[in-house]
C-alpha cells in the first residue's frame, strides 16, 4: 500500500486520471443499473401486471395500426374485458394564444 501511494504521488497525473476513470465506470455504471433495474426489473404498480394487453388494429396493406377512438369505445361497450383504457402521445393540435404548439398526452378515464 505505501508502494502505491508513493508511485502515486511521484505522478499526480496518472493518479488523477486513475481516479477519475474509477469515478466515472462507477458512476456509469449505477446511472445503467438504476435505468434498468425502474425499466425492465421492477414490477408494474398494478395488482396482477401479467394480465394487462396492448391492442392494436391490423390492416392487410399497413400492417399494425394504433386503435381508433370509436373502435375503443366498441370495445369497451362490448363488455369482454374486465377493463379497458386508452391512451395517446400523437399532438393534439392544441396552439395557445402565443403561438406556440403543444405537444400533449391524452389518457381515457
Amino acid at each position: 500500500m505505501r508502494y502505491t501511494c508513493r508511485s502515486l504521488a511521484q505522478r499526480p497525473l496518472l493518479a488523477i486520471a486513475a481516479v477519475l476513470t474509477i469515478a466515472l465506470g462507477v458512476g456509469v455504471n449505477t446511472a445503467i443499473f438504476s435505468v434498468i433495474e425502474g425499466v425492465l426489473l421492477k414490477p408494474l404498480p398494478y395488482r396482477e401486471p401479467d394480465r394487462l394487453a396492448y391492442l392494436w388494429q391490423t390492416h392487410p396493406s399497413l400492417g399494425n395500426l394504433p386503435a381508433t377512438y370509436p373502435d375503443f369505445v366498441d370495445w369497451r361497450a362490448a363488455k369482454s374485458f374486465q377493463g379497458l383504457g386508452a391512451y395517446t402521445f400523437q399532438a393534439m393540435n392544441k396552439t395557445p394564444l402565443d403561438g406556440e404548439p403543444v405537444q400533449a398526452t391524452m389518457a381515457s378515464p
